[in-house]
């Protein structure tokens, strides 16, 4: 591959978002408050925790962040000290005494008494319904290296090492993560699908794989920010007290693209970390204003586009090689005029298929970030987004979604 494989056409638009201070005046965004949401919203900038207010996108280290609505059911989500976390004798906590992932002093120290007991927990019982949760809270090393959480359910668990930022053992029928923050922080996550009881733990332990802790009385963890929501990823974090706080969702529009999109040819290439997505989902849509699945063009991961004009769904675009495309950063692109279309990753190009139908969506007015309509989101990071008003040939396709060194 060389230079020459990068188009001569120019772009549109080319929008980064990547440690910008300021959204591209072209999209409007909300995050509204309501009777039942708030809009604020937190996100990780240079290692930290910031609070982004109502209608204000959040703009992070890894790009503009995009997530639907979620809810943290757990109370006192800071405050371990709180009666709200309910801990075995053994279990003792100091409150406000170390400097969370948000630069506040408000972590608190969870550590191991010298009263009987076998474990050092702090839990919450949060009701019984059967769907899909993720519980994750903030910790780091103080003294002791490891944290032990459960699923949802409570009795399948996962180990952490919260000094050198590493999974240990983790129980078949959950999933876990660990994700490094800064200043010694991790932020640790399980997921557990289908489940029938709502529960949250954090443990105190002195090696992987074994809740069990020895105390000196002052060894233990700093631990912060515990929470636990319907779905099957976790989200950013949703600061509560003495109640439940639902997190509004992210809406990312260009309400007017008459000035340059053309529905003959067009291709769109996209940098993200995205953390779910279904077929019902895309990356970015054209679509009408109101928005509507009649007359579209999407696209829609793993390299998918649809086309509909209106109201008949016309065809499937090629699927982009096979990669592991979640929770890491991932380049795509989608290419088509009214005879063929094709798609690219970082991963490498399709096969390009035929339009047979030779039509393109019409009335196009608006294009939707991270949405294919209103309410099928895709949660994730978006790092840029580039438009040129022509087909592309394979070989730019693949110019264009290789990672440059």
């Amino acid at each position: 591959m060389t230079v020459t494989d990068f188009p001569n056409a120019f772009p549109n638009f080319s929008i980064g978002f990547v440690g910008s201070k300021k959204l591209d005046p072209r999209i409007t965004f909300t995050r509204a408050t309501t009777a039942t949401e708030t809009g604020n919203g937190t996100g990780n900038v240079n290692g930290e925790v910031y609070t982004f207010p109502p209608n204000v996108p959040r703009l992070t280290s890894q790009g503009l962040l995009i997530e639907e609505f979620r809810t943290n059911q757990v109370l006192q989500s800071q405050d371990f000290a709180n009666a709200a976390w309910a801990k075995p004798q053994r279990t003792s906590v100091t409150s406000n005494a170390g400097v969370a992932p948000d630069g506040t002093t408000t972590a608190d120290l969870m550590f191991p008494n010298n009263l009987a007991g076998p474990t050092c927990d702090a839990f919450q019982s949060l009701g019984n319904v059967n769907a899909d949760f993720a519980n994750s809270v903030y910790a780091k090393a103080s003294g002791k290296d490891w944290l032990r959480m459960t699923g949802a359910q409570g009795n399948l668990n996962a180990w952490f090492n919260v000094n050198t930022g590493t999974l240990g053992t983790v129980d078949a029928g959950i999933t876990a993560s660990i994700e490094a923050i800064s200043n010694g922080w991790f932020r640790c996550s399980v997921v557990e699908e289908n489940v029938t009881a709502n529960f949250i733990f954090v443990t105190v332990c002195d090696a992987d794989g074994s809740a069990a802790v020895t105390t000196n009385g002052t060894d233990g963890l700093l631990v912060w920010g515990g929470q636990f929501e319907e779905g099957d990823f976790p989200t950013s974090y949703i600061p509560t007290t003495t109640a439940t706080v639902t997190r509004a969702t992210d809406v990312a529009n260009m309400e007017d693209v008459t000035g340059f999109f053309n529905a003959d040819a067009s291709t769109i290439i996209i940098e993200g970390n995205y953390a779910f997505w279904n077929g019902n989902y895309a990356l970015f849509s054209f679509t009408t204003t109101p928005a509507s699945f009649g007359n579209r063009l999407s696209y829609r991961p793993p390299g998918f586009y649809s086309q509909s004009t209106a109201g008949t769904m016309f065809n499937f675009g090629p699927g982009v090689p096979a990669g592991d495309y979640f929770g890491r950063f991932c380049k795509y692109a989608f290419t088509y005029n009214l005879v063929s279309a094709n798609s690219a990753s970082n991963y490498g190009v399709s096969t390009a298929v035929a339009n047979v139908d030779n039509v393109g969506p019409v009335g196009i007015t608006q294009g939707m970030i991270s949405q294919l309509v209103t309410g099928f989101l895709v949660t994730g990071y978006v790092a840029s987004i580039t438009y040129y008003p022509t087909l592309l040939s394979d070989d730019a396709l693949q110019a264009l979604t290789t990672q440059q060194t």
